[in-house]
């Protein structure tokens, strides 16, 4: 993924309980940030395609929490707090369930 000349990581978690699974994806989106920045080797298949790994930043998506289950609530909280920590975005995807 691309903005301008920005590359980023998304980390896209679902299923599970998103307490410490989601927990891990911020983990792993830093992880996979700080590898663009400093794999040199790769820097050339950045810069042919007009991106700029120094750039890189991350992000972590997964659906959307319900806005009525206050431990939902709770933990995204504590993920947006953790996230904001390492420079991490967090994206809530709505999904349209159909039945």
């Amino acid at each position: 993924m691309k903005a301008g000349d920005i590359p980023y990581v998304v980390e896209l978690k679902e299923g599970h309980s998103p307490g410490q699974y989601y927990r891990h994806g911020i983990t792993q989106a830093v992880l996979y940030r700080e590898f663009i920045k400093m794999a040199e080797k790769v820097h050339p298949w950045f810069a042919e395609r007009g991106l700029v790994p120094d750039k890189c930043r991350a992000a972590v998506a997964f659906p959307e929490l319900a806005k009525e289950n206050k431990k939902h609530q709770r933990l995204l909280e504590q993920h947006k707090k953790v996230a904001k920590c390492f420079d991490v975005e967090i994206i809530e995807l709505r999904i349209n369930k159909h039945t």
